[in-house]
Order: structure tokens, then sequence, then C-alpha cells
């Protein structure tokens, strides 16, 4: 079996094999061109002859080119692997190019020195498009920040088209500060029975709890002008995908208060924030898996499914597939059991952007949209009821 990385210089030969003439990459980091450039930036290098490059900067952070543009498709899935002693940040931005050549995005990976060492690795996807465009090739530059020190001897990186099964359908328990609290939910669920409504989701869901003067302000207002009086639970949990909640309503146990009504909205965390981000068509997947095993535990429980909420693009210039996964739910064909709305519309407004004054943050609704939003839920929910 071959290793799982390639080395940078194992890298530019497997891609020069494929890659046309005008794509192919540029020497390693570990070369007398890096130290050349490093200096001419201002840096200093030193190139020991034995694998390792020592890069150090002190009045500015550096970028220099170590694989130069070459072809991916949207979706692809970049790994990475970078060794090193030093202190202060050492890591990578990779650019993003449409099929004109003209950068569209980037993503920088930049993480710190702990005790003097620095050993990680991870893997992220290729974005299905930036800046509405679909991206058509890459470029790779080793980075280090300003007043840091990096002694380099493995900065390795690996592009394969696919990564296999969907993760957005897998369950996945959170081994993080969710944890415990995803118990205590668990015990609440035993305890409560015939609970008449249920919200299940992420951190927009537990939202809803949050006093619009809290550090970060909520719905609790509204929360507890409609939804309280109906006997409502609420079993959001901050940055939960998909996944985590798929485990929480089967080994978690958290359906077993038996609602009548879920009002279920999930998703927008698989498009972000994880080490392999979804596709829009595997979230709306896992969304759509998620509805199924909910309602083969639960047949007769009503649930009010959400569209994935807008969200503010990435300073980075990459785009959610938002539009496309809710396009998806709309189409799917739902039992009568299942209620599909899509409140993009709502929380956009008459400019139809993501505005300040509904997402307080880009993302987080702000105690304006949460009473936008609630009477519109609870006229859906009152209908259930009758």
């Amino acid at each position: 079996m071959k290793p799982f990385f390639f080395p940078l210089v194992s890298l530019v030969l497997l891609l020069s094999v494929s890659a046309p003439a005008e794509t192919m990459p540029a020497d390693s980091l570990f070369s007398e061109k890096t130290v050349q450039e490093v200096r001419e930036k201002g840096g200093s290098a030193v190139l020991d002859g034995k694998g390792k490059i020592t890069l150090e900067t002190k009045t500015k952070s550096l970028a220099v080119p170590v694989l130069e543009k070459f072809g991916i498709q949207p979706l692809s899935l970049i790994r990475y692997e970078i060794s090193a002693e030093g202190t202060g940040k050492f890591g990578f931005v990779i650019y993003f190019y449409n099929k004109e050549g003209r950068r569209i995005g980037y993503k920088t990976v930049l993480p710190a020195f702990k005790n003097g060492k620095l050993e990680t690795k991870g893997a992220f996807r290729i974005g299905e498009t930036y800046k509405n465009q679909i991206p058509a090739s890459v470029s790779i530059c080793a980075y280090i920040a300003k007043n840091s020190k990096a002694a380099v001897d493995n900065f390795a990186f690996d592009c394969r088209k696919t990564i296999g099964e969907n993760s957005a359908i897998r369950a996945e328990c959170r081994k993080d500060w969710s944890a415990a609290y995803s118990s205590r939910l668990t015990q609440e669920a035993a305890r409560r029975k015939n609970v008449p409504v249920l919200f299940l989701g992420d951190s927009i869901t537990i939202g809803w709890l949050s006093s619009p003067k809290a550090k970060y302000p909520g719905g609790r207002d509204s929360w507890n002008q409609y939804f309280e009086p109906m006997g409502a639970l609420n079993f959001g949990i901050a940055a939960d995908t998909t996944s985590n909640l798929l485990w929480r309503v089967t080994e978690g146990r958290q359906l077993a208060c038996n609602p009548k009504i879920i009002v279920l909205l999930i998703g927008t965390n698989n498009l972000h924030h994880q080490k392999i981000i979804n596709s829009g068509a595997e979230t709306a997947e896992g969304i759509i898996h998620l509805v199924n095993v909910i309602q083969k535990q639960l047949p007769e429980t009503k649930i009010i499914l959400l569209g994935v909420f807008p969200r503010k693009a990435l300073d980075n210039h990459s785009d959610f597939p938002i539009p496309a996964i809710n396009a998806m739910l709309a189409k799917h064909p739902w039992n009568q059991n299942v209620i599909y709305r899509d409140y993009s519309a709502l929380l956009l407004g008459k400019s139809g952007k993501v505005t300040r004054e509904i997402f307080r943050d880009g993302v987080h609704l702000s105690p304006e949209a949460y009473a936008l939003l609630a009477p519109e839920l609870a006229k859906e929910i009152k209908a259930l009821q009758k």
C-alpha cells in the first residue's frame, strides 16, 4: 500500500505526469530557490542539506510559492502534513483560480507551535464555487507569520478527487465540550414523556434560549412568548452537524421524550468548521437521511423541517451552497408527516442580502431575527396541533 501522504518532492513528480506544461509545480520548499526568495522578501532561510530548511521572519509575514498552479476539480480533497520545530506560526496558503486563471479565493492554514513543536495533518475540500465561480486550479505557498521561526523537515500534500462515503449520513459522537451537555439532554429526554414540541438543531436552535442581553444575544424573549407556553423543549447544541445530530437521536436516545412535533434545523455546520466539509448534495442527503431515521423511530410525529438558513460568505470568498441544498430539500417527496419550510426570503428581506440586523455575525440570528421568525413557526406548530 502506498503512503497516505506524498512528500512535496514526490507530489511534484506525481503532478508533472498529468499536468500541462504551463501548470507544472515549482521547486519544493527544500531548495536554494526558496532560500533566495525568502531572503529577497526580508526574511532569513538556511538549507542544511539533510531535508530540513529553517525559515525566520521578524517584521512581516512571508508567503513562498512551493507548488505552482495545477488543475483540480471542485470538491477535490487536499490533504496535508507538516512537521517543524520553532516559535510563532507556520503553515500554508492555498489559492483558487477559475478556468481563465484568475484568482477567485484562498484558504490559510496557519497552526501555532506548541512547546516548540508543530506536528499537524489534516484535510479539506475544494469548494464548489468561489465568488460564484467554479475553481479549476490551485497553487500553494508556504506561509510563516511575522516574529516566527520554523525549522521544517516535513511539508507534504496529496490531492484526490473523491473522498468515498458521505460523512453527512454517518452518525458521529462528539468528544469535545458538548459531550456533557448532550448527556444532560439524554437524561432530560428519559425523564420527559409525550413532549408537545421538540426543537432539534445546532447553535441557531439553542440560540432561542439566549437572552437578548447575553454575550451572544438570541431569542429568549420570543421563546418565552411563543414556545415556552407550548411546553417546548430545546435540544440544540452549538456546532452540531447532521452526523452529530444523527448520533444524538440514535445512540444518544434523545427522542425518548416522544415528541408530538419536531422543529428541525441542521446542516450549516456541515459546510464549514469541519475537517472535511460536505458538499451541498451530501448535506442535503444527510438531512434527508436524518429525517428518515427520526420517522422510523417516531412514525406518528409531525416534523417541521426548516431549510438551511442563509449565511454570509467567508472572507476568502468561498460560497456556501445553501440555495442548492434548500432546492433539493424542497423537491424531495416528503410524506404527509413532514412539512418543509424555507424562511430564507423572510430572513433576507427586501435587500435579498445577509444583514447584520438579522444575522448578528453573518451566521447566527439576532434577537430581531428570532422575533421575526417566531410567529411564523408558532403558526405552523399550532396548525399541526389542531
